[in-house]
């Protein structure tokens, strides 16, 4: 049986692999291009510092593109020596600008920071699906997340022994879980999938199957 895997947030593109579904982070703000694949774009929390006044003109422009699936990655990233106040208002101005142009889905970037996020969330009104991509939140933010039309994407932290990860994978409701490759090169999807079958417990064909169900709700 030929496996389905679903790679929900990556730098990679699968242009010759017909048994891939991906959304590619845009990294418009640094090269100033945007992929002709399923993607996502937005001010990453890194990058702030890097654009113009001009940023949300172009950032309009860009959500109405072909095969932009939404906005992302945005968020908070408080492991960074960046302005936290800067960086919650930019986010907030970016779901607000979700919530305005009626953008389905965001992807977002969040480091030791998901109690504020989510009171951003909140605070802006936005009610769209949410990714929260190589998730690494506490069981209490799991479930303050879980009350959002939330997704929890997981990948190359399964693989670290130590890493807290490997436990929050099985608290994660299977209907809500995604995994992904972001930018890791000596990793590969089908190894992600492996990792997480075994540590769930699931069958990889059920394990596959649940996961594209999960892409085709949140990409519909």
């Amino acid at each position: 049986m030929t496996l389905t895997y679903v790679d929900i947030h990556t730098h990679h593109k699968y242009s010759q692999r017909k048994d891939v579904e991906s959304i590619i982070n845009s990294d418009y703000f640094l090269s100033g291009k945007t992929p002709e694949q399923n993607h996502t774009v937005g001010l990453h929390p890194w990058w702030i510092e890097k654009v113009d006044v001009t940023w949300k003109t172009q950032l309009t422009q860009l959500l109405s593109k072909p095969y932009c699936l939404g906005l992302g990655e945005i968020g908070l990233d408080y492991f960074i020596e960046f302005d936290r106040k800067i960086q919650a208002e930019v986010c907030l101005t970016q779901l607000e600008m979700a919530k305005k142009f009626k953008i389905l889905r965001i992807v977002f970037h969040c480091v030791r920071a998901y109690s504020d996020l989510y009171k951003l969330i909140k605070e802006s009104g936005y009610s769209g699906k949410c990714l929260l991509h190589d998730f690494n939140g506490n069981e209490h933010e799991l479930k303050q997340f879980l009350k959002l039309d939330c997704y929890f994407g997981f990948g190359a932290k399964l693989f670290k022994m130590e890493s807290k990860t490997r436990n929050l994978i099985n608290l994660v409701p299977l209907e809500r879980m995604f995994l992904e490759t972001d930018e890791q090169d000596n990793i590969t999807i089908e190894q992600i999938y492996h990792e997480a079958s075994q540590l769930r417990k699931i069958e990889p064909n059920v394990f596959a199957t649940s996961l594209l169900e999960n892409y085709q709700i949140f990409t519909r």
